[in-house]
């Protein structure tokens, strides 16, 4: 576990984590203060698309992922395309929170951009010293900001298995149990 808690790092759900929101997820953290911490689950679609939420501004069938169960009607996104999408926050090498909502529109229009663009509904926050706690506890796993993991196709499962595996030894020997611990 990284010592530092910082904004653009990714948190990966232990196996044990059996909350239904959170299990077997990939969050990018966003925002981390002592008042709590912020962040979107990137690994999950939601089985909606873009023009399906926004039809009067997009036609686009660009999928949509589930950030969180948390202001689940906000609409958020983070992308790779600093050239194209102007305005972000940056989170992290080659790696942006939001920005011209008005360019993310023309951009999601383009073909090949799903693997430079996440956009995400809800998101997942913290209180005060609620995610260090969990940490502490071995709820989370956390690795520095990885763009590549970040815009990583695949199932939620596959992604977070392959994310999980890739952090050392154990994270390799995590990733191999089946989806509930208790069937162990």
């Amino acid at each position: 576990m990284a010592s530092l808690i910082e904004p653009g790092s990714l948190l990966i759900s232990m196996p044990s984590m059996l909350d239904p929101n959170f299990m077997h997820t990939v969050i990018l953290l966003v925002d981390h203060t002592p008042m709590g911490a912020y962040g979107l689950v990137v690994n999950r679609q939601l089985g909606a698309d873009l023009g399906g939420l926004m039809p009067d501004r997009v036609s686009s069938s660009f999928p949509v992922h589930c950030g969180g169960p948390v202001e689940a009607q906000t609409l958020q996104f983070v992308h790779r395309l600093p050239q194209l999408i102007t305005g972000g926050t940056r989170l992290g090498p080659d790696l942006y929170l939001g920005g011209s909502i008005e360019a993310m529109l023309l951009v999601v229009e383009e073909e090949g951009v799903g693997e430079d663009l996440r956009v995400l509904l809800g998101s997942s926050g913290w209180g005060a010293g609620q995610l260090e706690n969990e940490l502490q506890t071995g709820s989370w796993r956390q690795a520095p900001p990885d763009a590549d993991s970040v815009f990583k196709a695949g199932s939620a499962e596959s992604i977070w298995r392959a994310i999980l595996g890739g952090l050392d030894a154990e994270g390799e020997q995590l990733s191999h149990l089946p989806p509930d611990v208790r069937w162990n």
